[in-house]
């Protein structure tokens, strides 16, 4: 009877975290929809070097992690997913999801084995400030040329070393 338990909590756990995702699908258009919000931000606000965000496979495993209720920390912020499309913040700040050097982007649902958290989260990479915006026409400071909505293109990797 507690073997048929331990089964049935393992299932229960793992349906919840699977279904903790979002489809490639909805996350290409989580990303598409807040790079049309930093467009819009970046004309606003003259920031000539806002990048596009794209959807991270690597970045959703620690967004799976995190909405599990793990501790980590380092290189990313996390922000509700109702946020993304607001271009304000109470402290005059700007919005994390809005700094210009993110590249990176990967959501997931609030799990039922983590209170942490009450509604979809979202993980933004690479870690960035407000120190690192370039004042001009929007894609006027772009290392890296730009994309359709004259958002930057984010630096490409480095290669790995080979061995």
């Amino acid at each position: 009877m507690k073997m048929l338990l331990h089964i049935i909590l393992l299932l229960a756990i793992a349906i919840s975290v699977t279904s903790a995702t979002f489809s490639k699908k909805d996350q290409k258009a989580i990303a598409d929809q807040l790079n049309v919000v930093r467009a819009k931000y970046a004309e606003m606000e003259n920031i000539g070097n806002m990048h596009e965000v794209k959807f991270d496979e690597d970045l959703l495993k620690i967004a799976v992690r995190i909405a599990n209720c793990e501790d980590l920390k380092g290189g990313i912020d996390i922000v509700k997913k109702s946020e993304l499309e607001e271009t304000s913040t109470n402290s005059g700040a700007v919005p994390m999801h809005l700094l210009p050097m993110r590249t990176e982007i990967a959501c997931v649902q609030n799990l039922l084995t983590c209170t942490k958290f009450s509604e979809p989260i979202c993980l933004l990479a690479p870690y960035t400030t407000e120190k690192q915006i370039k004042r001009g026409s929007i894609g006027s400071e772009c290392t890296n040329g730009v994309v359709e909505r004259k958002l930057c293109k984010a630096p490409r990797p480095a290669p790995a070393p080979s061995q």
